[in-house]
This record gives structure tokens, C-alpha cells and sequence, in this order.
């Protein structure tokens, strides 16, 4: 509980330098901005070196990532480990979030022991990027999402 609470209290000393705006964009930044110097403070909390941070966030997204083609945005992320990898890929309201579990059976003394891990990615696309018609293929440990401009 008291871990609880010190996170609070922390969360309301930070969220006081945010200054949300109007504009969608700068409101994003300060989220970002808000959401690194959370980090910083757990990495120092937890006495991670920047090798630890760099390792942790290699395959790290955000809407820079996106590609501008002539006709529309693409997105190439790696997944590692397709055999046991499941992959879900879903955009709502101007949010693709592509989820990934994870299972591994591995052979013990006494019979298996299964292992599951799960992460979950959300990003906003880019403004004039048409949600309705995306498409994510995923081969050779990429996935490529791709979405036509609006007409």
C-alpha cells in the first residue's frame, strides 16, 4: 500500500509540470515528456544503466515510426519468435494498438512447464491516415501495418 500511495503522490508531483494545451499534438508531447521523466525516475529507483534502458526500449513505437508513402502510412515493427508468437493488430478512434502473446513449452523432469508473456502497444496514427482500411501482414519476424491517406 505504501508502494501505492508513493506512486500517487509521485504521478501528482510530475503531472504539475505538465501543461496540457488545446492542440492535440502538444498535449501528446507533454504526455510523452510526462511519461520520460516517469521513466527516468523508475530506472533511477530501480539503479538501471542506460545499457538496461537502451535494451528495454529497442523495440519501442511511436507515431514517428510511421512511413509516409505517396499514398498513405506504413509501419514496420520486428517480433521476434514467430512460431510462438500470437499477433493482434486493432485500430478504435484514431489508436492502433497491436497486442502480442507469447508461449513457450518447454520440456521438465517431470513433464512441460509453459511460460506466457503478453505486451500491448498503442500509438494514435497520423491524422490524415484512413482507419478503416488497414492492413498488417506479419512475415520473416516484421510486421507490416500499412493505411491509405484519406480521400
Amino acid at each position: 500500500m505504501k508502494i501505492v500511495k508513493s506512486i500517487i503522490l509521485l504521478t501528482l508531483l510530475l503531472s504539475a509540470d505538465v501543461d496540457i494545451q488545446k492542440n492535440l499534438y502538444d498535449a501528446a508531447d507533454d504526455m510523452i515528456e510526462f511519461d520520460n521523466k516517469l521513466n527516468k525516475i523508475i530506472a533511477e529507483h530501480n539503479q538501471y544503466n542506460d545499457e538496461d534502458l537502451e535494451e528495454m526500449h529497442k523495440n519501442d513505437i511511436s507515431i514517428e515510426d510511421f512511413e509516409d508513402t505517396p499514398t498513405g502510412y506504413e509501419l514496420n515493427q520486428k517480433i521476434e519468435d514467430a512460431n510462438n508468437t500470437k499477433i493482434d493488430v486493432d485500430v478504435l478512434d484514431g489508436v492502433l494498438t497491436i497486442t502480442t502473446e507469447k508461449k513457450v513449452r518447454v520440456a521438465i523432469k517431470n513433464g512441460y512447464e509453459t511460460t506466457m508473456t503478453s505486451s500491448k502497444v498503442s500509438l494514435f496514427i497520423p491524422n490524415d491516415a484512413d482507419e478503416s482500411t488497414i492492413q498488417s501482414k506479419y512475415s520473416n519476424g516484421f510486421l507490416k501495418i500499412t493505411m491509405p491517406k484519406k480521400k
